[in-house]
């Protein structure tokens, strides 16, 4: 029988209370606040022995900064950003370094001390003892401070035996930095993550507010702790808003291997498993707390499933795979493949697997060290922060392939994809796939008319279309009836190439673009990206050759297209959403048939009125906040001197050394002002003065023997 969790969890709050608030109190006494330090990545917290110490604010929620564990005889402290083993002249920090080791001393009067890396000179700063610390030599220490998540099976094994025994550990690491450094080891693999989540803590994907110092207070009992907070959800008394959000934080980070919170999640999910189902008809809202935190526990566990304990043959369809993605429900073929891995990102195969069903991808030995994955549904877009899913909030896959067969399976299907990491080597790769369906697949310059007319009745429920600069990933519905995408594929390429010959940054050795359709997506109507996203009412249009050309259907793609060749170093605060359209307005003028006065968008055409703005004091904090006010500023220089000053100000800070690109948004509106004057041979100083735009005396003076700049249409002029 397994044993019940929740009625433990709840016994193990109120028994245990005391004696956490107790170690919390002394880990933290005297100290008000921990110091900012970069972008920490949340602890999560999930054991009967294990409590939050400090919180601060994540997408969605609250999660732990800083936590603690009482494990075995033992005691860990863990920090989720590797910095604060370097911030001890921080207010603060160095208090909280010497109450941790008294902690983690647990109760010898002067702890002996090992510390590794920075953590030596930080303890030494304050005001500790530490020495060198050899994993070899453990037995003459008390407590290690070192980081953990490189370390081996054998090191683990040896910190472990060494605090279950009854030592001392703090450790700080940063969950997404490490991710970042090693992206072909997953995180939650790591040795030290199985050993900690025993014990009810992990390190994540996820990031805090990067704002600090981070305040100390006082934490309610069990405030924090998932376990916790899923025996409340499930009680059904006394939940507390937060308590879904942090199971369903604390389950997407929950590594591989046994824990009392995965043993938890796996009862309950059996138990609810035929109501994990978000739809368009019946979303999966905030009024089910238990059911979406059962969903990440859902998805974080599937993860896991393929190992060699559960073949891929095992893995079930989703209960919501058949409404979104949709199934293909025929049987699977045999393809050989030829892909070009000269460009990385996504390769598309044109194959599609179904919900549950295994499929085996071969590969030649030369590509086994290559670092390619392969990619399983094109719906990347996770929704876990939404207040309301009108599908599954995750539902795509990613598999290492360093095998020479290698069979892999997903609760929810999708197309399949060879991801190919930057630098590849291979050029044309030959492999095969077993069991995958083919899709409506058609590639430009490849595909003939009649291979496509036989394409587009393949069985997926999504199809591809791919170009040489974009592909797009669309209902299969909408490309049954579509003769021939070549003329449409070759329309949007020329989008692409206009827009990248102002940005001054030709295509070639470029991966294409993506646009991919999706019935709920992260964030916004549509966002930019790799790949773009977009919702499902503009399928028909992405395809609709003659509403592009007309520019019924081109903004909203075009705008999201923009946002992909901003650059930093010519992008200020309130340019966000203002630069991006300036490539918009371009490949709308070079490539679309608009009436005379149109440029493609109402608030274009009909501007804002400058001068009105001009009459309120120009407020800047104003331009800022309205995008179509300050694209004005843009487009009467543009109307004036034509886009060529543009394309040129774009080419000169692509050619900039990155240590001379511009850094703080003063020094970005500096150079608009002084490249841009210098381009059209005027002086812009006043006409920026005018527009509300900040600049320097200095830039100012930079361009004032120039001819004064006043763009035509300038009403605002003295």
């Amino acid at each position: 029988m397994i044993r019940n969790l929740v009625l433990l969890a709840l016994t193990c709050v109120s028994n245990s209370v005391q004696a956490q608030e107790g170690d919390a109190g002394r880990i933290l006494a005297g100290v008000e606040a921990l110091p900012a330090s970069g972008t920490p990545g949340p602890v999560a917290v999930f054991g009967e022995r294990a409590f939050a110490l400090v919180l601060a604010a994540a997408e969605g929620g609250e999660a732990p900064l800083a936590a603690a564990a009482r494990v075995g005889q033992g005691r860990v402290i863990v920090l989720g950003h590797s910095g604060y083993a370097q911030r001890v002249r921080e207010p603060g920090m160095a208090r909280f370094l010497r109450n941790a080791v008294e902690w983690l001393g647990n109760g010898k009067a002067q702890p002996r001390l090992g510390a590794r890396a920075g953590w030596a000179d930080s303890l030494e700063k304050a005001g500790l003892a530490p020495v060198a610390l050899r994993l070899e030599q453990l037995e003459e220490l008390d407590v290690l401070a070192l980081p953990v998540l490189d370390l081996t099976e054998d090191e683990v094994a040896r910190v472990a035996e060494f605090v279950e025994r009854g030592g001392g550990l703090i450790t700080a690491e940063t969950g997404w930095g490490w991710q970042q450094l090693n992206p072909e080891t997953p995180l939650a693999e790591r040795p030290v993550q199985r050993w900690l989540a025993r014990h009810g803590l992990a390190f994540t994907l996820d990031a805090l507010a990067s704002e600090g110092p981070y305040a100390v207070e006082a934490l309610e009992a069990g405030r924090g702790n998932a376990l916790t907070a899923l025996a409340r959800l499930e009680q059904g008394r006394k939940v507390q808003a937060e308590d879904g959000w942090t199971v369903a934080f604390a389950a997407r980070a929950l590594p591989a291997g046994p824990s009392d919170f995965g043993a938890e999640l796996e009862r309950l999910l059996a138990r609810h498993a035929k109501a994990l189902v978000a739809s368009e008809r019946k979303p999966l809202d905030e009024k089910e707390p238990l059911l979406r935190a059962l969903a990440a526990a859902q998805w974080s566990l599937d993860k896991w499933s393929l190992d060699s304990a559960r073949a891929p043959g095992a893995i079930e369809a989703h209960p919501a795979a058949s409404d979104f993605p949709g199934l293909a429900g025929t049987p699977g073929i045999t393809q050989e493949l030829e892909l070009d891995t000269a460009l990385d990102g996504w390769l598309s195969t044109g194959l599609w697997a179904d919900a549950g069903v295994a499929v085996t991808v071969e590969l030649p030995p030369e590509a086994l060290q290559a670092g390619l994955r392969l990619r399983i549904g094109a719906h990347a877009d996770t929704l876990w922060h939404l207040d309301e899913w009108r599908r599954m909030p995750a539902i795509t896959r990613e598999f290492a392939l360093t095998g020479a067969q290698t069979t892999v399976a997903s609760a929810f299907g999708g197309a399949l994809y060879l991801v190919v990491p930057e630098g590849c080597t291979l050029g044309l790769l030959r492999l095969t796939l077993r069991g995958a369906v083919p899709a409506p697949h058609f590639v430009l310059g490849r595909t003939t008319p009649e291979a496509w007319r036989a394409a587009r009745r393949h069985p997926a429920p999504w199809a591809e279309l791919e170009g040489k600069h974009l592909v797009l990933s669309v209902p299969a519905r909408v490309v049954r009836e579509l003769a021939d995408p070549t003329a449409l594929l070759e329309f949007w390429d020329r989008v692409l190439e206009a827009q990248a010959e102002l940005a001054a940054r030709p295509r070639t050795g470029l991966r294409p673009e993506r646009f991919v359709l999706d019935r709920q997506i992260s964030a916004g109507y549509m966002h930019s990206g790799y790949p773009i996203m977009t919702h499902l009412d503009v399928a028909e249009a992405v395809v609709d050759l003659e509403g592009l050309r007309t520019g019924r259907h081109m903004w909203g793609f075009v705008h999201e297209l923009g946002h992909n060749l901003q650059r930093p170093a010519w992008t200020f605060e309130g340019t966000g959403e203002v630069t991006n359209n300036l490539f918009a307005l371009y490949a709308i003028e070079k490539l679309c048939t608009l009436p005379a006065g149109q440029r493609g968008h109402e608030a274009v055409d009909s501007p804002p009125d400058l001068a009105a703005f001009r009459a309120r004091g120009a407020p800047f904090d104003e331009w800022k906040s309205e995008p179509f006010l300050a694209l004005r500023t843009f487009t009467l220089l543009q109307e004036t001197f034509g886009w060529e000053p543009f394309r040129q100000f774009f080419a000169e800070h692509e050619a900039l050394p990155h240590a001379q690109r511009p850094r703080t948004d003063d020094a970005k509106r500096d150079q608009w002002l002084t490249r841009l004057s210098r381009l059209v041979e005027h002086d812009l100083g006043p006409y920026f003065t005018a527009c509300g735009l900040p600049t320097s005396a200095a830039a100012r003076a930079e361009v004032a023997a120039l001819p004064d700049g006043w763009p035509a249409g300038w009403s605002g002029q003295e």
